[in-house]
């Protein structure tokens, strides 16, 4: 079976973004597996993925722990591994980011709802202005510097270092509110751009799906070998929360498309020959 590994935002839990999702209950209909780590308050009051501190030690050590999480759910469970996948809303889309471009010859594909730009933030206060406006330099040319972060470059396989575009890229689906005042969508536009660059992909197909209800949004479509390579879904009525899902939940809204659907829709086009 697949596995989707799920990483939750600030101020939620691992059980917040299982129920808000509702990616269970998707999971044991399309038979794939979930896994949800937490984060520890001891380390982060607010439970918030230190995306916005890429160093050894921090966020690129919880990138890490991600994949070996995933590495050993694969073996313990006799899992797919070519067909292991890695997803978060805002602070759980960071760390997703960081996860599957540290890991490219592990995550087939990584989804990213609500999520800011990668590489802009090196703090907390940088971190706030950059969900705040996006990066204010070319967000392709932040992917460099993912690689010069610290001395543990030599965790990245040798692959992804260099972010030319080649087959080992990362295909990436992006899910964000139009109406999100807590990171801006234009976060997901420069996402895209950096994906598109990770990816080696261009040409965008635009399609507006739903038109006229509480679930319309755009879809551009950047596309290599006949399939979308990098995905972005900028839905409409959407603030900061996950589109389609349980708006019991914090962080979750009825608004929208059902993004858990979108995202395992997306994975199910990608897998990797393991290694």
């Amino acid at each position: 079976m697949p596995l989707v590994i799920m990483l939750h935002g600030c101020q939620q839990t691992a059980v917040d973004i299982a129920v808000g999702s509702r990616m269970n209950r998707l999971a044991a209909r399309q038979g794939f597996v979930v896994a949800y780590p937490q984060q520890m308050p001891r380390v982060e009051s607010t439970r918030c993925w230190r995306w916005f501190e890429p160093v050894a030690g921090k966020g690129l050590a919880e990138a890490d722990a991600v994949a070996d999480l995933a590495r050993s759910l694969v073996r313990r469970y006799r899992l797919d591994a070519g067909r292991v996948y890695v997803a978060g809303l805002s602070a759980g889309a960071g760390m997703a980011a960081l996860a599957a471009l540290r890991h490219p010859g592990l995550f087939a594909a990584v989804a990213m709802h609500s999520g800011a730009v990668i590489a802009a933030a090196r703090d907390t206060m940088s971190g706030v202005r950059t969900m705040r406006h996006g990066s204010e330099v070319d967000p392709v040319s932040l992917l460099a510097s993912v690689s010069a972060f610290d001395a543990s470059v030599s965790a990245f396989d040798a692959s992804v270092s260099a972010f030319d575009g080649s087959p080992s890229g990362v295909p990436a689906i992006i899910v964000h509110g139009s109406r999100d005042r807590v990171v801006s969508a234009r976060n997901a536009v420069q996402l895209a751009q950096q994906f598109c660059a990770v990816n080696g992909v261009a040409a965008a197909r635009d399609t507006v799906l739903a038109k006229g209800t509480h679930r319309e949004y755009e879809r551009r479509d950047f596309r290599g070998d006949g399939r979308s390579v990098v995905r972005l879904c900028l839905v409409k009525e959407l603030g900061h929360a996950w589109s389609g899902g349980d708006e019991r939940v914090k962080f979750h809204s009825a608004k929208g498309p059902a993004a858990s659907l979108l995202i395992w829709r997306f994975f199910e086009m990608h897998r990797r020959a393991p290694a």
